[in-house]
């Protein structure tokens, strides 16, 4: 899992209503999230859930793993069976790799095939994105 840069996750909180981060790294502790998930167990202690895809995805969530296309592909797939299988009001925010336009891969394929349900909302240049070290 990435750590996101601060003003992507600000933005999200304050202009997309989200309160969970299903991906949250080891620096994403004492975070505004009302919820977080980590891959790692040992974060429970720090009052995060393991395992992400172990819940619905419900409410307002930010979804930043690995660039990894199964991985990806897991992460859309879940998303989007998740608010098909609920009534409550579910957005899923989800930070895909396409930095070669790569619109040919898996992941990228299900956002097409259910375009009701998903949108690509915008692109931010690999050179935009910088990390926390």
């Amino acid at each position: 899992m990435r750590a996101l840069p601060n003003h992507i996750l600000k933005a999200l909180q304050a202009w997309a209503i989200v309160t969970k981060d299903r991906s949250a790294s080891d620096s994403s502790f004492g975070s505004s999230f009302k919820e977080v998930w980590s891959k790692r167990k040992r974060n429970m202690i720090f009052g995060s859930k393991f395992n992400p895809l172990a819940t619905k995805f419900t409410g307002f969530s930010v979804c930043h793993h690995l660039y990894d296309d199964s991985v990806m592909l897991t992460l859309v797939r879940y998303g989007i069976y998740s608010s098909l299988s609920t009534e409550s009001a579910t957005a899923t925010f989800l930070l895909l790799q396409n930095w070669k336009s790569l619109n040919a891969n898996a992941y990228m394929q299900m956002l097409r095939k259910y375009p009701e349900h998903c949108t690509i909302l915008g692109i931010i240049p690999q050179a935009s994105v910088t990390y926390r070290r």
